[in-house]
């Protein structure tokens, strides 16, 4: 069987790097790189090498050489050359890698001058192996500086938000078994979980696609140059805000977080709107969004603080579920510290498991937190400020702030009224009166006051007039002057409402009792017209019948 012919040399001293170009494009796709970018560092990479050997076999001045590369893209091939400046003869040469004299150049050009520089063709197809191997070191060295300095802008945005990620490499600890570091392959990079970063009881296997939290971006890393976490507070921070509508739209504010991942966090938020509860925001109907978000971190306990402006107070809230009933602050310290005195009895609570609870909202607050029950501060005489006090002088400042004088009202700025004045009677009357006495037309309600004025009453309203004043009426003289109201008033009851605005006797009988001060009137409806209300209503009722068809079509919805 014949042997293949190997491939023939090029003659020109090129070599062919087609498949190099092809991942150049590659690189393009992935990371953004310009082509041309990357060929120019291509070029470097093998100009770099080959004064690299140079300088191995001949160190003396191999570091000034000046070399050219060319790379034709549309063949794939590479070429170089080495630039000399070409003098007069061999004595006048003081460095080989930048001088050659006449007689050699015109070896290669017949037509060179001296003082013109030469172009003296490189045949790296006699280079041996090493060549290749440092030129192709070097490209890989600059290509991941630049594709780091890619990634960095590709990732610069995403910062503080959380990305996702699948778990690559988990490298486990040899003394305990336990997880060491988790390696993570983004879209584009990698980044590196340690165990701190690690929420307590993750649980994770290859290929597990995980959420992290982007801390950072360090191009000074040699390969995972993502900065992650699991653990970091923000990355509760990041998950409230996708679940939370109002935290999303800036209407719920978080105010701070102190976490203990997988265990217990707390979250103090406040909002922007006084009509907006903002603890009630995150915890959502019958705690629907707060089990969510905790589902995402593997049941950890969450508990949401209502921030407060006053520090105390703020304190107070932190220590939930622990009764504080004062906080006495340290000022004077370099150090933040402040001492919380709950109720007796309830200093386990305060303290937490493990002192958990103590913990975290000392961490929220930004204040070393001690606890001391109420028998135990007046043991240790520590002076302390009552919450209640706090509140007592809070609200009554806020009263002070939006207490108004009611401006007085000047004669001139009253309504005008025509005609009579109709007081309604106090509902505290402790008086009967038969509801078919009289019959009372339609009339505005008027609003109750101490003495208030009507509108004009076009038509005589058949009523009763009470005084309130001293003497009182008696039950007999009410009934005697109701009577003769009737009689003044018969035949008029069933006239319309503008027949007996024209009637004289009605107004005279008004203008009998004008003069009278009553201080009260009390609108009464006969039994006939109460019945006409209640056929009324009865008639305005939903006949439900006409809506049976709608309930069988949506009574299962």
């Amino acid at each position: 069987m014949p042997r293949k012919k190997k491939e023939e040399k090029q003659l020109d001293g090129t070599v062919d790097i087609k498949q190099a170009v092809d991942a150049l494009c590659d690189i393009e796709k992935d990371y953004g790189i310009l082509p041309e970018e990357s060929l120019q560092i291509l070029e470097d990479s093998f100009a770099r090498a080959y004064k690299s050997l140079a300088n191995e076999d001949c160190p003396a001045n191999a570091e000034d050489m000046r070399i050219e590369t060319s790379i034709d893209i549309d063949k794939g091939t590479l070429a170089m050359f080495e630039l000399k400046d070409v003098v007069a003869t061999d004595d006048d040469i003081e460095d080989d890698f930048l001088q050659i004299s006449l007689d050699e150049a015109q070896k290669v050009n017949p037509d060179i001058k001296v003082g013109e520089q030469l172009r003296l063709p490189i045949n790296l197809q006699e280079l041996d192996e090493r060549y290749i191997a440092k030129s192709h070191q070097l490209f890989l060295q600059k290509m991941r500086e630049r594709t780091k300095s890619s990634i960095k802008n590709l990732y610069i945005d995403k910062i503080g938000t959380i990305i996702k990620g699948k778990v690559d490499n988990i490298q486990r600890d040899d003394n305990n078994g336990g997880i060491k570091t988790v390696k993570v392959s983004f879209d584009k990079a990698n980044g590196l979980l340690r165990r701190q970063d690690l929420m307590k009881n993750d649980n994770v296997f290859i290929g597990q696609e995980i959420n992290c939290y982007l801390k950072g971006v360090d191009e000074k890393r040699k390969n995972e140059i993502l900065i992650v976490s699991r653990s970091d507070s923000q990355f509760l921070g990041c998950i409230f805000k996708d679940f939370i509508s109002e935290i999303a739209s800036g209407i719920v504010k978080i105010n701070s977080i102190a976490r203990e991942a997988g265990i217990r966090s707390k979250v103090a938020v406040s909002s922007t709107n006084p009509d907006i509860d903002a603890a009630g925001s995150c915890i959502g109907p019958d705690g629907i969004r707060i089990n969510s978000i905790r589902e995402l971190v593997n049941g950890e306990r969450i508990d949401i603080v209502h921030y407060q402006d006053k520090l105390e107070l703020y304190i107070a809230e932190a220590l939930h579920p622990a009764t504080v009933v004062g906080v006495s602050v340290n000022s004077s310290s370099d150090k933040k510290t402040c001492i919380a005195v709950v109720k007796n009895g309830e200093k386990k609570e305060a303290i937490g498991k493990g002192g958990v609870n103590v913990r975290l909202a000392s961490r929220l607050v930004g204040y070393s937190i001690d606890v001391l029950e109420t028998d135990e501060a007046m043991e240790k005489n520590v002076k302390y400020v009552s919450l209640d006090d706090i509140r007592r002088d809070m609200a009554m400042s806020r009263v002070a702030e939006t207490e108004t004088v009611p401006e007085e009202v000047e004669d001139d700025e009253l309504p005008e009224i025509e005609e009579e004045t109709v007081v309604s009677a106090p509902s505290s009357l402790d008086v009967e009166v038969p509801e078919d006495v009289v019959e009372e037309k339609e009339i505005e309600e008027v609003p109750e006051v101490h003495v208030e004025k009507a509108k004009k009453v076009e038509e005589p309203v058949e009523h009763v007039e009470i005084k309130s004043q001293s003497p009182k009426i008696s039950l007999a003289a009410l009934e005697a002057q109701i009577e003769e109201e009737k009689k003044a008033n018969k035949g008029n009851a069933n006239r319309s409402f503008h027949k007996k605005k024209k009637e004289n006797e009605d107004e005279e009988e008004f203008e009998k009792v004008e003069d009278k001060k009553a201080v009260n009137s009390l609108p009464i409806y006969t039994e006939e017209e109460l019945k006409q209300f209640a056929d009324e209503e009865e008639e305005d009722d939903y006949d439900s019948d006409e809506y049976d068809e709608y309930e069988e079509e949506y009574g299962n919805y």
